[in-house]
């Protein structure tokens, strides 16, 4: 499903209902209306992007969506990636910086406080030619480190992985070229 959503329980609060969603648009400058449009018509609360394609030279008023703030974190080395979050306003967050991710997965976190619960939100991209191995150091980060902060991790984004590639030796690698 392209939407969560995370009804309460006691664990987290009992009325909670968060819509929480992610996409990789693979860049921002095609197709943000659509997107506003998605996010407005589901009413999420929470939207993680992979792929913004966006950089330092950007800014980020050019994406601004009424009703909401956006985060983001910019690959500026090269063109491609990049991941951001839209947080709707009302929602109580602040920003989560996390330590120890090995270089190359692109990454924005947040702490959400939703009816005196925090809840933790990572939106992550692994580029394709960055070991999938590295993500451990991720996983360490948000599963073990931030997770002792928060009632709950929620994890959005593209690792990347071909898991049909992975599990069956007959299936071709996809390359570039055949996207």
């Amino acid at each position: 499903p392209c939407c969560a959503a995370v009804s309460g329980n006691k664990e987290m609060g009992g009325n909670t209902n968060l819509r929480l969603t992610h996409l990789n648009m693979r860049s921002l400058n095609t197709g943000f209306d659509e997107m506003c449009s998605l996010i407005h018509d589901f009413k999420i609360d929470v939207f993680g992007i992979s792929e913004t394609w966006l950089d330092a030279n950007t800014p980020s008023d050019r994406y601004e969506m009424l009703g909401y703030t956006l985060l983001r974190a910019d690959r500026n080395a090269q063109i491609g990636g990049g991941v951001a979050i839209y947080v709707k306003h009302g929602i109580a967050f602040e920003r989560y910086e996390l330590t120890g991710v090995a270089p190359g997965i692109e990454h924005v976190s947040v702490v959400l406080k939703v009816e005196g619960k925090k809840l933790g939100v990572a939106v992550v991209y692994r580029p394709t030619q960055v070991n999938y191995t590295v993500l451990s150091s991720l996983f360490h980060a948000l599963f073990v480190e931030m997770a002792v902060e928060v009632n709950s991790v929620f994890y959005l984004g593209d690792n990347n992985i071909d898991l049909l590639y992975c599990l069956n030796p007959g299936v071709t690698q996809p390359s570039s070229a055949d996207a």
